[in-house]
């Protein structure tokens, strides 16, 4: 039964970025391929491991830097380390100042399969999961990013079931660490005829993904009307995007 507690008792969410990452919780981020979610999710990493706020309206919370681990599952890591490198750059920041707060992996070096099908049953690989909350505790790591998330597991991902078992068991993880988990996923190939604008209904495969996170977002690129109305040259408008919230709670 319900034990009642004082509400002043109760802390607030502890949010790490904006309104999207918050500690104990799976965030997600959607976007269609190659509109620049990859980018977004490096420069938001790089932010929080250095304390600058580099993007509008994506304030970080706390009085020093966070550590930050970025998981890329499908480049190798000198394709990482070109956006990292560029990232800096076009920022003016510090190499020295990541040095103890931000690290990435490749998933073509470093893979991470947590979870599979085993003769039609989910398989959750709880030995990788001990490893990486272990590693986690001992880096002192308060966010992961895995992306893409379907790099990640080798489950049907339009399967609601299986989909639901890898997400708590992330949720299980986020709480054991106290990390925030933000998992970067495709939006499913729209049909001919359809919206030009995604929402996060879109992201592909089963909708406990959607159900399972805290925070969902999805990104758009820029449409014509408002390249036209803030003067973007068309030839350039899709280096262009939104970022939108998608989630109500």
């Amino acid at each position: 039964k319900y034990t009642p507690r004082d509400p002043k008792s109760i802390p607030p969410r502890q949010w790490l970025l904006g309104t999207h990452l918050i500690r104990k919780f799976v965030s997600l981020t959607v976007s269609p391929g190659g509109l620049g979610k990859s980018s977004l999710a490096l420069v938001e990493a790089l932010s929080m491991a250095t304390g600058q706020e580099l993007l509008p309206d994506m304030k970080i919370y706390g009085d020093k830097p966070l550590r930050v681990q970025y998981w890329n599952g499908e480049d190798p890591q000198e394709e990482n380390d070109r956006r990292i490198e560029a990232a800096i750059i076009s920022y003016g920041l510090k190499q020295e100042s990541l040095t103890d707060t931000f690290g990435s992996d490749s998933g073509r070096e470093q893979s991470m399969i947590l979870a599979r099908m085993v003769k039609g049953d989910i398989e959750i690989d709880e030995e990788f999961f001990i490893d990486l909350e272990n590693e986690m505790i001992e880096s002192g790591t308060d966010v992961l990013v895995l992306d893409p998330f379907v790099s990640t597991h080798e489950v049907n991902e339009n399967d609601n079931s299986a989909i639901d078992a890898v997400v708590k068991r992330l949720g299980k993880l986020a709480d054991r660490t106290n990390a925030a988990i933000e998992l970067v996923h495709h939006v499913r190939k729209p049909s001919a005829g359809t919206k030009d604008q995604t929402d996060v209904n879109d992201a592909r495969g089963a909708g406990a993904l959607l159900g399972g996170v805290r925070s969902a977002r999805v990104l758009n690129v820029m449409s014509e009307d408002i390249a036209e109305a803030v003067g973007v040259p068309s030839d350039i408008r899709k280096r262009h995007f939104s970022v939108s919230d998608g989630k109500a709670n």
